[in-house]
């Protein structure tokens, strides 16, 4: 009774992982998240700097 509860407990969690391919989607949309905010912090203090 118990080992079956504890397997369908770990089964019901191995459903909610994510896949290679939603890694691999996060890991791209993070990249293009930090050149854009990297690129308009570089802007920000070149601007302040020539101010």
């Amino acid at each position: 009774m118990l080992v079956d509860k504890i397997e369908n407990s770990v089964a019901d969690k191995a459903l909610h992982l994510a896949s290679k391919a939603d890694l691999a989607n996060t890991k791209t949309d993070m990249i293009k998240w930090f050149v854009g905010l990297f690129m308009t912090l570089a802007l920000m203090i070149i601007g302040l700097y020539f101010k």
